[in-house]
């Protein structure tokens, strides 16, 4: 077996179902429950009124050159599991407040974009532009949003992955699904004629999980890595190389 069969198990994120993305950023950012369905696509307010991302990051060797270190750290000390990404830092907080319900016109609002469909739905949305990330996922905080909202994320792709309020852990803390490529869009929907929730904002957004590059693994007749060599390589142990197949079994 190819050290490629095993990146495939520690890199579901990146290439599996939505199911097996979230078990995978499990060792990332803590686990998340299953996305919802949903028949009614977004307005796609970020994507269409600008140019280029709400909010931009550099790459991490110069943004996050402490978590990268962290991160190098952990896996050359071979502790299990392997860790493929990092949390940053938001240039600046982003505040979804949609309490102020506005007509069918369209303005900037705490970092997005604030809307409303002509179903009367109140719309926020938002873009995070991350330099050289393979994939990406928002975190946000205090989410108060009222029964029946509708989330979206996706990339430059196109391919949109709905959710909602069931990914909210009991801290108010809701990850959602990751997406592909350097630029997330995120947006949010609540139903018409929803009661607005108390002073402030429906959530804010303080940090992104970035997954940076591919992992580069031991080749299991050799011992040698394959391809790229990275901190999360097993430099050739095959000790090690069994304790990551057993890591990656108990993940499939």
């Amino acid at each position: 077996m190819k050290a490629a069969t095993l990146v495939t198990l520690f890199s579901l994120i990146f290439t599996g179902s939505v199911a097996a993305q979230e078990r995978e950023l499990s060792l990332l950012v803590g686990p998340a429950n299953k996305v919802a369905p949903s028949s009614q696509p977004p307005m796609r307010l970020a994507e269409t009124l600008e140019v280029g991302a709400l909010s931009a990051l550099p790459e991490a060797a110069v943004g996050s050159g402490d978590a990268l270190a962290s991160l190098d750290a952990w896996n050359r000390s071979r502790q299990l599991p392997v860790r493929n990404g990092i949390a940053r830092p938001l240039p600046s907080p982003l505040k979804a407040d949609l309490a102020l319900q506005p007509a069918l016109g369209k303005r900037k609002s705490g970092g997005g974009w604030l809307s409303a469909d002509l179903k009367g739905r109140t719309v926020w949305g938002t873009s995070v532009y991350v330099a050289q990330s393979h994939r990406l996922r928002l975190e946000l905080r205090d989410v108060r949003l009222p029964a029946g909202s509708q989330l979206w994320v996706w990339s430059e792709s196109g391919e949109t992955v709905a959710f909602d309020t069931s990914l909210r852990g009991e801290d108010g803390t809701l990850w959602t699904p990751s997406v592909a490529g350097p630029t997330l869009y995120l947006e949010v929907a609540t139903p018409a004629g929803a009661p607005s929730a108390a002073a402030g904002p429906a959530f804010s957004i303080e940090r992104i999980a970035v997954r940076e590059e591919a992992v580069a693994l031991p080749d299991k007749e050799t011992g040698r890595p394959e391809g790229r060599k990275t901190a999360t390589n097993g430099n050739g142990d095959p000790a090690l190389l069994e304790r990551l197949r057993s890591a990656a079994e108990v993940m499939a």
